[in-house]
C-alpha cells in the first residue's frame, strides 16, 4: 500500500468502463502507488484533461475504440507532454506490438498481467523522474554557466580556455592583458600565437600535458601582445569545460590592474522599445524554467515582417524601420502588459503568449496577425502596409532551453513563409508515423523504384568570381506528395540507406550536368554527403567513375559536408579531403561555424567552400554578424570562399557584402527548381552596395 510520503501518480486511463479503470487503479495502488487517477475514452477528453491538470502516465487500454493507444501518443506529441503511455490489451500479435512501439508507445501489456504491468509501470515512473530531474539539473546548470561567465567576465585575473590549442574564450582582461580590443580579434586564435618563439616548446608541452587530462601544474613563459611587445607571464592551466566540451583552463595570477567595470549591454532596443535580444532570451529562459517546474504554460510568437524587399524598393529603407515600431505598438496594445515581448532578429520581434492549450496559443497568435494585417503606415507621405507571418513554439516541458525555443518558432516561422506568409505556423514535433525506422524503409523504397527527385538552388556571387553554381535537394516521390530532404533525413545521417541516398542523388545530378555541358554551358553542383558516404571508402572512386562515364571534369561536382559529421569523422575527413584534391574535385563544408573548434578546421582540411551555419543569419542585428565577418576573415587569409544560405530578405544582403561572404543562397533569391537555371531578374546586382 502507498505509504503518506509517497509521491502522487498523476494517473489518466484511457478506458470506456469505470468498473475496468477503477480495477486498474487498485492493482497499482496494491504495489505501492498513490493513485490520483483520471478517465477518459477518446482525444478530446484526453485534451482536455492535459491541459487542465498534471498527468504521468497514460494507460491505454483497448476498452475505448474510440482513442488508439497510438492516438493517445499522438495526442501527446502534439501538446509537448513528456508523459509515458502504456498499452493494455486484451491479445495483441508481434505485428500490432510493433505497431504502437513505433508510434512512440513505451510498452505493450496483456490483460491480466498483473504483476507485469506494475512492473512495466515502475519502470516508466522511474524513467520519468530522471527525465524531469535532469531537465532541472540542466537548467540549473544554465543558470550556473551565466553566472559564472559574468564572474569570469569581471575577474581581475586573465582567464582563457582553449580547446586543440585554439581560443574559445578569454575574459576581458586576458584580452587587454595581450592587448586585443574583443574577444572577435582572437576566436579561434592558435595560443602559440599568444607566446614568444622562444617559448614554444613549453607552451607545446603544457597543451599536450591538458589534452592528456594531467591535473594542473605551473608554466613560466614569455607573452607576445598584439603590437609585439612580450611580457613575463606564469600560467596555471587546469582540465575544465566549456558548453560540456573538455577543455583546457589558463590562468594568468599575477597581479592585473583594475579592468574599468563593463558598460552593461541595453535590455531595451533602441529602435522598437520592446527588450533587446539578450533581455529576450533571459525571459524566455525564466519561463522555459517555469515550464519545469510545472508552471503557467506560455508560448513564444515569433513575427517576422515580410515582403521586406519590397518595401525598401518602392517606400524606402527607412520605412522597414517604422512599419517594425509599428508591429510592436500593435503587439504591445494587442498582449497582457506583463507579457515580455523583445526583438529578436532584424526584421523580427517576438512576445510569450499565455497558452493554456496549444489550440489557444495559435487562437492568440491569430488574433495577432489579423491586429497586423491590413494595417498600413505612412512614411514621407508613401504608405508601407504591414505584412507579417508568425512562427508558434510552445514553451513546454520537453522543449529544453531558450536557444532550442528559439530555433523551433524559427523554423514555424520559416515554414510561414514558404507558405506563401500572411499566415499562422505552430511548430510541431515530428509525427511519430515520421521515425526514422519508418523513413529508413520509404527512402530505400524509393531509391529502388526510382522515385529520388532532385531540385537544384542557385548561389550567387557577392565577393566570389561569377562561377555558376548550385545546391542539389533530394526530394521523395510519394504517390500525390513531393517529401523535401528537412522530413525524412533527421536520424539517419549515418544510416546506410543515406549513403544509397546520395548516390541516388548523385547521379541525377551528373545526369542533368551533362545535359548542361553538351548544351555549351559549365555550371557546378554541390551534393550533400552523409556521415554513411563520408566514411564509405568506396564511394570516392564510384564518384569518380560516374564522372568520367559521363564525361564531367572533377570539379564539375563540390562535395558537402556538415561539420559535425566532419569533426565525428575527422580521419575520413581527412581522407576524402585528400582524395578529392588528387582528384581535382572540391570540398565543402555545411553548418560552418558553429562548433567550438570551427575555425580550427580551415587549417586541418584542404577545403575550397565553407556554408556559414545559418542560425548566425537570425542573428544578424547581435552576434551573428561579427561572427559571419570573423569566419570570412580566416576563411579569406586561408584562401576558402565562403556561402550565407537561407537568406530570406534584403535587408540582410548589404550585411553579408559587408562581412565578405562569397555567395548568397536562399529562397529570396530563387526557390529550388527541376532546372539548372539561375533568373537573378532584369537588373539584378548583387555583386556590391
Amino acid at each position: 500500500m502507498a505509504g503518506e510520503g509517497d509521491p502522487i501518480l498523476h494517473l489518466v486511463i484511457v478506458e470506456e468502463s469505470l468498473n475496468e479503470a477503477e480495477r486498474y487503479v487498485s492493482i497499482l495502488r496494491s504495489a505501492g502507488h498513490a493513485v490520483r487517477p483520471a478517465r477518459v475514452d477518446d482525444a478530446e477528453g484526453l485534451r482536455e484533461l492535459l491541459s487542465a491538470q498534471p498527468a504521468d502516465l497514460v494507460l491505454a487500454t483497448d476498452g475505448a475504440p474510440a482513442l488508439d493507444p497510438a492516438e493517445a501518443v499522438a495526442v501527446l506529441a502534439d501538446m509537448e507532454k513528456d508523459v509515458p503511455v502504456v498499452a493494455v490489451l486484451r491479445s495483441a500479435g508481434e505485428p500490432e506490438v510493433v505497431r504502437l512501439m513505433e508510434a512512440g508507445v513505451r510498452a505493450v501489456v496483456a490483460r491480466g498481467r498483473e504483476r507485469e504491468l506494475c512492473l512495466v509501470v515502475a519502470r516508466e515512473l522511474a524513467a520519468l523522474t530522471d527525465r524531469r530531474a535532469l531537465r532541472r539539473a540542466e537548467r540549473r546548470y544554465r543558470e550556473l554557466e551565466r553566472r559564472n561567465r559574468a564572474l569570469l567576465d569581471s575577474s581581475r585575473d586573465a582567464i582563457a580556455y582553449a580547446v586543440d590549442g585554439m581560443h574559445v574564450y578569454a575574459n576581458r582582461a586576458w584580452l587587454e592583458l595581450f592587448g586585443y580590443a574583443s574577444f572577435d580579434e582572437i576566436e579561434g586564435l592558435p595560443l602559440l600565437d599568444l607566446i614568444a618563439p622562444r617559448d614554444h616548446d613549453t607552451m607545446k608541452r603544457l597543451l599536450r600535458a591538458g589534452a592528456a587530462g594531467e591535473p594542473e601544474g605551473e608554466v613560466t613563459v614569455h607573452g607576445r601582445r598584439a603590437d609585439g611587445d612580450e611580457i613575463p607571464l606564469t600560467l596555471a592551466y587546469a582540465p575544465s569545460s566549456v558548453d560540456g566540451e573538455p577543455c583546457l583552463q589558463i590562468v594568468i595570477r599575477p597581479p592585473q590592474p583594475e579592468a574599468p567595470t563593463a558598460a552593461v549591454p541595453g535590455r531595451e532596443d533602441p529602435l522598437t522599445g520592446l527588450l533587446a535580444r539578450q533581455a529576450f532570451i533571459e525571459a524566455l529562459e525564466e519561463a522555459a524554467s517555469a515550464a519545469v517546474e510545472g508552471g503557467a504554460p506560455v508560448a513564444l510568437a515569433s513575427v517576422g515582417l515580410d515582403g521586406v524587399d519590397a518595401i525598401a524598393r518602392t517606400v524606402g529603407i527607412d520605412a522597414v524601420d517604422a512599419v517594425l515600431q509599428a508591429i510592436a505598438g500593435i503587439i504591445r496594445s494587442q498582449v497582457p502588459a506583463d507579457a515580455p515581448a523583445g526583438r529578436i532578429a532584424d526584421t523580427e520581434v517576438a512576445v510569450l503568449l499565455p497558452a493554456p492549450t496549444p489550440e489557444a496559443a495559435e487562437g492568440q497568435a491569430e488574433r495577432l496577425l489579423a491586429a497586423l494585417s491590413g494595417r498600413v503606415v505612412e512614411v514621407d507621405g508613401r504608405g508601407a502596409p504591414i505584412a507579417a507571418s508568425i512562427g508558434l513554439a510552445l514553451v513546454s516541458e520537453e522543449a529544453g532551453g531558450a536557444r532550442e525555443i528559439l530555433r523551433r518558432a524559427g523554423e514555424a516561422l520559416h515554414t510561414a513563409r514558404e507558405a506563401g506568409g500572411g499566415r499562422v505556423v505552430r511548430y510541431r514535433p515530428p509525427a511519430p508515423k515520421e521515425d526514422a525506422g519508418s523513413w529508413r524503409e520509404r527512402i530505400a523504397a524509393a531509391v529502388e523504384e526510382g522515385r529520388v527527385g532532385v531540385v537544384y538552388q542557385p548561389l550567387s556571387p557577392l565577393h566570389g568570381p561569377p562561377e555558376s553554381l548550385f545546391e542539389a535537394y533530394a526530394r521523395l516521390l510519394e504517390e500525390g506528395e513531393t517529401v523535401p530532404a528537412g522530413r525524412f533525413l533527421g536520424g539517419l545521417d549515418a544510416d546506410p540507406v543515406a549513403a544509397r541516398l546520395d548516390r541516388a542523388v548523385a547521379t541525377a545530378a551528373i545526369r542533368a550536368l551533362a545535359a548542361e555541358h553538351d548544351a555549351g554551358r559549365r555550371p557546378a553542383v554541390f551534393l550533400n554527403l552523409s556521415a554513411a558516404s563520408l566514411v564509405d571508402e568506396s564511394y570516392l572512386p564510384w564518384l569518380a567513375g560516374e564522372l568520367r562515364a559521363a564525361h564531367l571534369a572533377a570539379g564539375a561536382v563540390i562535395l558537402e559536408v556538415m561539420e559535425p559529421a566532419v569533426v565525428a569523422h575527422l580521419a575520413a575527413a581527412r581522407r576524402l579531403a585528400n582524395g578529392l584534391r588528387a582528384a581535382g574535385c572540391r570540398l565543402a563544408i555545411g553548418r560552418f561555424g558553429g562548433g567550438l573548434g570551427s575555425l580550427g578546421l580551415l587549417e586541418q582540411l584542404p577545403v575550397q567552400f565553407v556554408k556559414i551555419d545559418p542560425s548566425f543569419l537570425r542573428e544578424l542585428a547581435g552576434e551573428g554578424r561579427p561572427a559571419i565577418a570573423r569566419i570570412c576573415e580566416r576563411a579569406r587569409e586561408a584562401g576558402v570562399r565562403t556561402v550565407a544560405e537561407r537568406v530570406e530578405d534584403a535587408m540582410a544582403l548589404p550585411i553579408l557584402w559587408e562581412c565578405g561572404v562569397d555567395y548568397v543562397q536562399g529562397h529570396f533569391l530563387q526557390e529550388p527548381s527541376e532546372e539548372l537555371v539561375f533568373d537573378a531578374g532584369e537588373g539584378a546586382d548583387l555583386t556590391g552596395p
